[in-house]
């Protein structure tokens, strides 16, 4: 019973957290692929930081 008990929270911390990082992820790409600049790159991920 305990074994299950933590396998769902951690399931669902982990799931909480692609959720959370997929507009970083969005973001390294878009920056990757030079749709923005340095500049945009440090703006943006400010505002993620303190979302």
């Amino acid at each position: 019973m305990l074994g299950i008990t933590v396998y769902l929270v951690v399931r669902r911390l982990i799931r909480k957290n692609k959720v959370e990082d997929q507009p970083l992820m969005i973001l390294k790409e878009r920056y990757a692929k030079g749709e923005i600049t340095d500049d945009e790159y440090q703006q943006k991920r400010k505002v993620l930081d303190r979302g």
